[in-house]
């Protein structure tokens, strides 16, 4: 899958404003209990794995915003097609 088009997934999902590309990927932004939270999306080859952000991992609650962005992606899976690993 395109980075494009997966740039353009992530934003239907969590919002354009809140999907930035960096040089591995993806950062989201979770708003969770109104906190912004990271979450990354790194593509491997033709793989998407999604992972904690090192920054904001240590954060109050901010397993709680990886278990909703996760369940966000799982939610839109199909979207993805096969490229989704997690």
């Amino acid at each position: 899958m395109e980075l494009r088009a997966i740039q353009e997934l992530l934003s239907e999902i969590f919002g354009e404003k809140n999907v930035k590309a960096f040089t591995k990927g993806f950062r989201v932004i979770v708003n969770y209990n109104n906190m912004p939270y990271c979450v990354v999306l790194r593509q491997e080859g033709d793989k998407i794995h999604i992972e904690k952000d090192a920054i904001d991992e240590d954060q109050e609650n901010y397993d709680e915003a990886y278990k909703m962005a996760y369940r966000l992606i799982i939610q839109n899976k199909q979207k993805f097609g096969d490229s989704l690993d997690i």
